[in-house]
Formats: C-alpha cells, structure tokens, sequence
C-alpha cells in the first residue's frame, strides 16, 4: 500500500490492473489488489464442463425433436434442461476431456408411455426414407390417439428434423426427402409416442434404416 499526492490522480477512485485507487482522510491511497485466487481446473469440474459444453450443443440442435419429445418436470423448467439432465448418463469423456455421445445411447424423448411400433427403409428409386409406423393394442400405457412421431439426426452435421407420423391406432407412412446436405449413411432415426393431452410421452426408441 502507498499513500501518494498527485496532481493527475488527486480523484481518483477505480481500479486499474491489479491496482486500486481510493480516497481515505483527504489522502490519497494506492494498492495491490491480488484478487481471488482460485481453481477452477480440476479433472472433475473439466469432466462436467466437457459433458455440459456437448450436450448444451445437442439441445439446441436437437430442438425440433425434444421440444416435443420431453415433457419439462417442474423442477427442470426447460425441455432443454430435461434432455441434458437425462443424457448426462451416457456421455464419455476421454483423457483429454473430449466429450462423446453416441448416437445409440442419445434419448430423444421421455416418459411413461410405451414405445410406438416403427420401421425406417431407404427408397432407393426416390431417394426417400420411408417411415412406417404400424398400428397398436391400446394399453395402460397406451392410447389409440397417442400420436406417433419420428426424430431424424445426421450426426455428421449435427442437425435434427421432426416427423409427424399417425395416430397409434392406424398404420401410417410417410416418404422423408432429406435435405440435399444430408448423408444418408450419417442419419439416426429415433420413434416415440406422444399422447394427446401433451402430458407424456414414451422413451425414444433408435430404429435402423434398412
């Protein structure tokens, strides 16, 4: 600390650098202000930093399909918050803190509903995916007007689109152009259910592209 007269810095009150400056008696006073040391790197918090850092990522590009497929508690606030809470699980983190989830292991949905019956086949004369959803025996986890929906994911560009299948008591089909960027042989595809009141929702289930 030093007490110092100066025409220059007579008023000065502020911080500058690691040095602060205030006025204390009429006088004058300069000194180090080190700050708060501390470390924020150890392995643990680089770990959860790297499963945030990606999965935040994936929230925003999986937005179309989680904002319907989860249903937020309370206590989340956010479909954003649910599906990272939710993945948190499955993502692995290698020695030098890179972050994976795969595409097997990622949930698109969540809830208590049954999972919807659906296969995916690639047309090759049209260059279409083909969605099939077959009809179900209602249930206690299932309801004839529970609507069937597809999630796709090209996991090479990280970009996501919603389907909108049928109602589990119908047969559906739908042909999916995708768009011109997308690889085929990069695509995910994952189904759940829906129910009508919006209340709940099934857990995601990966269908192969056949």
């Amino acid at each position: 600390m030093a007490i110092f007269r100066s025409t220059i810095f007579d008023n000065v009150r502020q911080k500058l650098a690691n040095t602060v400056m205030y006025r204390l008696y009429s006088k004058g006073i300069m000194r180090s202000n080190p700050g708060t040391i501390r470390n924020p790197k150890t392995p643990e918090q680089l770990v959860q930093r790297a499963k945030m850092s990606l999965l935040v990522d994936l929230a925003r590009r999986m937005a179309p399909v989680i904002k319907v497929g989860f249903k937020p508690l309370a206590t989340q606030k956010t479909v954003y918050n649910a599906f990272v809470q939710t993945n948190v699980p499955f993502v692995e983190v290698d020695e030098d803190f890179n972050a994976t989830l795969t595409p097997e292991q990622m949930v698109c949905s969540s809830g208590v509903l049954t999972e919807p019956e659906v296969s995916a086949n690639w047309d090759a004369d049209s260059s279409q995916v083909v969605l099939t959803h077959t009809k179900e025996e209602v249930t206690g986890l299932s309801a004839k007007d529970d609507k069937v929906y597809a999630g796709l994911f090209e996991k090479e560009r990280r970009e996501s689109m919603l389907i909108e299948l049928s109602d589990r008591k119908n047969d559906g089909t739908k042909q999916v152009t995708l768009p011109k960027r997308w690889n085929k042989e990069n695509l995910c595809i994952y189904a759940f259910a829906v129910s009508k009141s919006k209340r709940n929702a099934s857990p995601s289930v990966r269908i192969e592209l056949s």
